[in-house]
């Protein structure tokens, strides 16, 4: 959607209507249905081939996927030779979604020991470990390590310029679950990318209203 120039909500994340069901979004949806009909895409209904599987051995042309699948590609199919690049840009760009872990402190009597161990979590140290792992260092200063920078997983940093996160509202979970069952109804055929996007945003509206 994002790539295509669309968006989820307004910039103030209070409604959807004239955003989800944009002709830019609308747009984006029916380019997908389109290519699912043309039998371009596939690999998340059941009984599709496991998109690591699909990919390893060759049946998958390419995958829209995270640093994380390096690891995984590492580990199943390690002779397998493959490149990277970034989302495919359109109206808006190159956009992908930024995600990830996270770390909270709860309101417990062990905040100061919480605290430390969010702080080493967080640190130069503890973030190139992890980059070792496949993470993405959170820590500016890891990112310049060269265990970051010698990455498989390194073009993916390049991404991160450009991504955007999920909307942070408190009906988010409710409002994936949604977009997700219109997105289906016209990958099917059941709707049109309009009729399934309008009906969306008057759900979105009241989700967002809560």
């Amino acid at each position: 959607m994002w790539s295509c120039g669309g968006e989820l909500t307004d910039p103030g994340q209070t409604k959807a209507s004239g955003y989800i069901n944009s002709p830019e979004t609308v747009g984006a949806i029916q380019m997908l249905a389109d290519l699912y009909a043309q039998g371009a895409i596939t690999g998340w209904n059941s009984g599709d081939i496991p998109m690591t599987d699909g990919f390893g051995t060759g049946r998958y042309m390419l995958l829209l996927e995270g640093p994380w699948k390096i690891a995984e590609m590492q580990g199943a199919y390690p002779d397998f030779a493959y490149g990277t690049a970034p989302m495919p840009a359109g109206k808006g760009g190159s956009v992908s979604v930024l995600g990830g872990e996270d770390i909270s402190m709860f309101q417990s009597a062990n905040k100061e020991a919480a605290w430390k161990f969010m702080q080493f979590m967080t640190s130069p140290y503890a973030q190139e470990e992890m980059a070792k792992c496949g993470q993405i260092p959170v820590n500016e200063e890891a990112l310049e390590s060269d265990t970051v920078k010698e990455a498989d997983f390194a073009p993916f940093i390049d991404a991160i310029k450009t991504a955007k996160s999920r909307p942070t509202v408190a009906s988010w979970s409710e409002i994936d679950s949604e977009l997700a069952t219109a997105v289906t109804a016209v990958m099917n055929g059941d709707k049109t990318a309009r009729e399934a996007m309008d009906e969306l945003a008057v759900k979105m509206d009241v989700l967002l209203a809560e």
